[in-house]
C-alpha cells in the first residue's frame, strides 16, 4: 500500500473511532435517570477494540503519522463527550463547591457543604444546584491541598473544569508519546492512553482530579529515569498533595 492510501486508511480507521463514541455519546444522552448503566458501560469497553484495529493498522505510518492520527482521535473523541451529563460519578460536583466555598473566603476543610452556615452561598445560582448534587454533603472534603488550588482556580464551571482535565488527560498521552520517540521505542504505545475508554470517560465526562495527579506522577518517573531526584521527588510531592493514590502506585 502507497504511503498515501496508508495514512488515509489510517485518518478513516480514526473517523470510525470517534464516530462510534458519537453513538455512544447519543446513547447515554437519552438515557432517563432511572435506566441502569450497564449497558452502556459495557459498550464503552467494547468500544476498546479500536486500540487494537489502531494498533494493527498504524504499523506502516511515519512516527509523525503516528502521532498525529492518534492525537486527533483522542481530542476528537473527547471534545464530543464534553457535552454528555456526568452520569458516572457524583465527584465533579464537590470539586465546584470545594472551589467555590474557597473563592469565599471558607476553608472547605473546616464546613461540609451542608452546614447551615453556607446556606448564603447556596442561595446563589447555580450552586444551589451544586450543593444539591453532593454525596455526603454532611462530610468535610477529603481532597488535599493541590488539588483544592486547581478547584479554586479552575472549577468555576462544570464545563471548564472539565475542558481543563480533558487537556491534561491529553497531556498525558503527547507526554507519553514524547517519552517513546526518545527512547526509540513504537510510538503506537500511546494508543493505549489516548484510545483507552476509562481516560476518555474520566476526563470529558467525570472530569476527575486523578489525572492531574497522574501528570505529575508521569513526568516524576521521567524525571527518575533521567536521574532527576529533586524534580522526580517534588513532582511526586506534587502527586500525592493532589491525591493519595500515586503514593500507593509508586
Amino acid at each position: 500500500m502507497k504511503p498515501f492510501s496508508r495514512l488515509a486508511a489510517a485518518l478513516l480507521l480514526t473517523v470510525l473511532f470517534v464516530g462510534s463514541w458519537g453513538w455512544w455519546a447519543a446513547g447515554i444522552q437519552e438515557l432517563d435517570a432511572q435506566e441502569p448503566l450497564r449497558f452502556h458501560v459495557l459498550s464503552a469497553v467494547v468500544l476498546s477494540l479500536w486500540m487494537g484495529l489502531g494498533w494493527v493498522g498504524f504499523r506502516r505510518l511515519s512516527s509523525g503519522q503516528t502521532l498525529t492520527v492518534i492525537l486527533l482521535g483522542a481530542a476528537g473523541v473527547r471534545l464530543l463527550l464534553l457535552g454528555v451529563d456526568p452520569l458516572l460519578s457524583d465527584d465533579l460536583w464537590r470539586y465546584l463547591w470545594d472551589g467555590e466555598v474557597q473563592r469565599q473566603g471558607i476553608s472547605p476543610y473546616g464546613f461540609p457543604p451542608a452546614d447551615p452556615s453556607l446556606d448564603s452561598l447556596a442561595n446563589r445560582e447555580p450552586w444551589q444546584q451544586v450543593r444539591e448534587r453532593i454525596n455526603h454533603a454532611q462530610l468535610p472534603t477529603v481532597y488535599p491541598p493541590v488539588a483544592q488550588v486547581s478547584f479554586r482556580f479552575f472549577a468555576h464551571h462544570a464545563d471548564l473544569w472539565r475542558g481543563v482535565m480533558v487537556l491534561i488527560d491529553l497531556s498525558i498521552g503527547a507526554l507519553l508519546g514524547f517519552w517513546l520517540l526518545k527512547k526509540g521505542l513504537d510510538l503506537r504505545r500511546m494508543i493505549f492512553w489516548c484510545w483507552h475508554p476509562l481516560p476518555i470517560l474520566e476526563s470529558a465526562i467525570g472530569g476527575h482530579v486523578h489525572l492531574l495527579a497522574l501528570l505529575f506522577m508521569a513526568t516524576a518517573l521521567i524525571f527518575i529515569e533521567l536521574k532527576r531526584v529533586r524534580w522526580s521527588a517534588t513532582l511526586l510531592s506534587l502527586a500525592t498533595a493532589t491525591l493519595l493514590v500515586p503514593a500507593g502506585l509508586f
